[in-house]
C-alpha cells in the first residue's frame, strides 16, 4: 500500500502567527501570575501530580507537574451540572509552579529535575540493580523547591515494566474507543467534558471486563501492561483516573496527544494523528520482544495509523479492534478494505460493532480465557439494562470490576 499522511495540513502564515502569540502571551500570564503569588506570599498549598509512565530494565521515566492544590471532591451521581463544571474547571485550571525543583528517589539513588513554564518536569532514571519482577516499579518523589510549607509535599509515581508472565502489550484509544466522547464533535466533546463526571460518564458495555480479560493472566493476576491514547490534554489525568477506578478498568499509562493551547514539543501543537503514530511506534521499541493489540475507533484515522504500524512493523502487532463509532457505510467499506491488507500483512483487523465482538475473536485466539466471555456478556448485558432496572447501583459507580483481580502495585484506589 501507498504511505499514508497523518500530519494535518500546515495553517497558512497568519493563522500561525496568531497561534505562537497567543502560545506566548499565555505562558507569559502564567510566569508573571505564579510569580506574583510567590513574591505577595499568597501562593498556596502545593501539589505534585505523578503521571503513571513507562519504562524497562534499562531506562524508567518519571513524569509529573507541580501545580497549587484546588480541592475537587469525589464525583456523584447526584451531582448537577454546575458542581460538574465547577470540579472540571478546578482540574483543568490549576496554576501550575515553573521552576518547581523535584527530587526522585529510586535503588538508593536520588536525582532531580525542574519543571519547565507550565509546572510539568521530566527524569529518566538508569536502574543500577535488576528491577523486581512487578507490573510496576515504585518511585518516591519530593518537592525541594518551592519550599513547602507546611510539611513535605511528596507523591508516588509508577512506571510500568514488564513482568515474567506477560503474553502481550494493549494499547488502546480512549476517547470513543473506551468511553463516548463525540471526539469528532467538539462541542459535544466539550459538552461531555464539563457537564458529565466520572460517574456519570459511563464506558461502552462490556468494555471493562473485556480489558480486565486482556491484563490479566491466567491466574487472574495483573500481568499483561495496558497504555491508553487520548486526545485529550494533560489536565483530564486525574478525570481519567477517577473513571478508571470506578468502572474497573485497568489502569496504564495515558499518552495524552496535546495540552490545549500549547504544545509540548515547541510553538505549534502537534498533530494528534502524526503523533500518535510516533508514540505507538515508540512503545513498539520500548518493549521489544512482546506482541501488541491495538484497540481504536472508525470515527477518526486509527484504522489508517494502526495499519500503517503494522506494515511497518511486521509480525508485532496480533491484531487491531475496531469500534464502528457510527453506521457509515462508506467508512466501513473502507475500513474492510484495510482489513484485507494487513491480512496479507500477516495481523488481522475485526471492525466490531460492540464489545462481545472483540471479545469473541480475542478468545478464539487464546489472547484470553474463554470462561471470561460469560464475564464480558453478563456486564454489558447490565450496562444496556433501561435505567430503572439500575436503581439499585446508584452510588456506587457502576464499578464492574471482577472479584478476580487481586490489588496489584498499579492500582492507586
Amino acid at each position: 500500500m501507498e504511505p499514508r499522511a497523518f500530519e494535518n495540513s500546515t495553517p497558512n502564515a497568519p493563522i500561525m502567527i496568531l497561534r505562537r502569540f497567543a502560545i506566548l502571551a499565555s505562558r507569559y500570564l502564567l510566569l508573571a501570575r505564579c510569580g506574583l503569588k510567590r513574591r505577595l506570599g499568597l501562593l498556596g498549598p502545593l501539589q505534585i501530580l505523578a503521571y503513571r509512565t513507562y519504562g524497562n530494565s534499562r531506562e524508567l521515566l518519571v513524569r509529573g507537574r507541580v501545580v497549587e492544590r484546588k480541592d475537587v471532591r469525589p464525583s456523584r451521581e447526584t451531582d448537577g451540572m454546575w458542581r460538574n463544571l465547577r470540579n472540571a474547571w478546578r482540574t483543568i485550571s490549576r496554576l501550575p509552579v515553573p521552576g518547581a525543583r523535584v527530587a526522585a528517589e529510586f535503588q538508593g539513588r536520588r536525582s532531580q529535575a525542574v519543571a519547565d513554564d507550565r509546572g510539568f518536569f521530566e527524569l529518566r532514571l538508569r536502574p543500577s540493580a535488576p528491577l523486581e519482577p512487578l507490573l510496576w516499579q515504585i518511585v518516591p518523589l519530593e518537592l525541594l523547591e518551592p519550599r513547602p510549607n507546611p510539611g513535605p509535599v511528596e507523591a508516588l509515581a509508577q512506571v510500568l515494566t514488564l513482568p515474567d508472565k506477560a503474553r502481550h502489550v494493549v494499547i488502546s484509544d480512549i476517547d470513543d474507543t473506551v468511553v463516548p466522547t463525540h471526539a469528532t464533535s467538539a462541542l459535544r466533546m466539550l459538552r461531555s467534558l464539563f457537564l458529565h463526571n466520572a460517574r456519570t460518564r459511563l464506558p461502552f458495555p462490556g468494555l471493562a471486563a473485556f480489558y480486565r480479560a486482556l491484563h490479566l493472566d491466567r491466574e487472574g493476576h495483573p500481568a499483561n501492561p495496558m497504555l491508553y491514547v487520548s486526545r485529550g490534554p494533560w489536565s483530564l489525568y486525574d478525570l481519567l483516573a477517577e473513571f478508571f477506578a470506578l468502572h474497573g478498568i485497568p489502569v496504564g499509562p495515558v499518552l495524552f496527544l496535546r495540552d490545549w493551547g500549547l504544545s509540548e514539543e515547541g510553538l505549534t501543537r502537534p498533530s494528534p494523528t502524526g503523533h500518535k503514530f510516533k508514540l505507538i511506534t515508540a512503545m513498539l521499541e520500548l518493549y521489544d520482544d512482546l506482541p501488541f493489540i491495538l484497540v481504536g475507533d472508525s470515527g477518526q484515522l486509527d484504522p489508517e495509523i494502526y495499519a500503517e504500524i503494522v506494515e511497518r512493523h511486521p509480525g508485532r502487532v496480533h491484531a487491531v479492534y475496531i469500534r464502528l463509532a457510527r453506521p457509515d457505510q462508506a467508512r466501513e467499506q473502507g475500513v474492510l478494505r484495510l482489513a484485507e491488507d494487513l491480512r496479507q500483512a500477516g495481523s488481522e483487523l475485526v471492525l466490531a460493532r460492540d464489545t462481545m465482538e472483540m471479545a469473541v475473536h480475542a478468545a478464539e485466539r487464546g489472547w484470553i480465557e474463554a470462561w471470561r466471555l460469560a464475564d464480558i456478556a453478563g456486564e454489558k448485558a447490565v450496562a444496556e439494562e433501561p435505567p430503572g432496572l439500575l436503581d439499585g447501583m446508584h452510588g456506587q459507580g457502576r464499578n464492574t470490576a471482577g472479584k478476580d483481580e487481586p490489588p496489584d502495585r498499579g492500582r492507586v484506589e
